[in-house]
């Protein structure tokens, strides 16, 4: 529901928002996923000769989880509709559970390692972006700059029909 009053536009929080996926969580998915692969040696050592494949699959997800981002960024910064809205939080709740899940999948099936082993590693990763999610989810579903930036269709009908009147 579009407000009218208030502000609109892309500043303050929602502007914040954009920045945090543009910059923050493109940069914490390259690191941790740096930090996993190649920190320790030891890490090639333990997966012997399944090291290149899964290393290359680990790769090749966190350049869909960029790519997820900068389109999202993309998204809300050139289509201003709440179907942007929609698929921003869509996103973003696909990115925090299911990018570690991905993630949890692919070091057990390719890795060849026991499900329980790297479970208990990857919860804490959840953690923050479960936070992160939930946080701007409600952000983006109550805020009177978001409503007012990202109208939803039935207020363009509203606003359509008042101009005949």
């Amino acid at each position: 529901m579009a407000y009218r009053d208030g502000p609109s536009g892309i500043g303050g929080w929602l502007a914040f928002y954009i920045f945090t996926l543009a910059v923050s969580g493109p940069l914490v998915t390259i690191v941790v996923t740096y930090s996993n692969l190649f920190a320790d040696p030891s890490v090639a050592a333990a997966y012997g000769d399944r090291w290149p494949l899964l290393s290359s699959a680990e790769i090749a997800l966190t350049a869909v989880g960029v790519l997820s981002y900068y389109f999202i960024v993309w998204r809300l910064v050139a289509r201003r509709n709440w179907h942007s809205v929609r698929l921003a939080i869509g996103a973003m709740w696909g990115l925090a559970i299911g990018f570690p899940l991905v993630d949890l999948l692919l070091v057990t099936t390719v890795g060849g390692l026991a499900v329980d082993s790297p479970f208990g590693l990857i919860l804490p990763e959840m953690i923050r972006p479960f936070l992160y999610s939930a946080l701007w989810t409600a952000y983006l579903l109550r805020s009177t700059r978001v409503a007012n930036t990202y109208p939803r269709e039935s207020d363009l009908d509203t606003d359509l029909a008042q101009v005949f009147e």
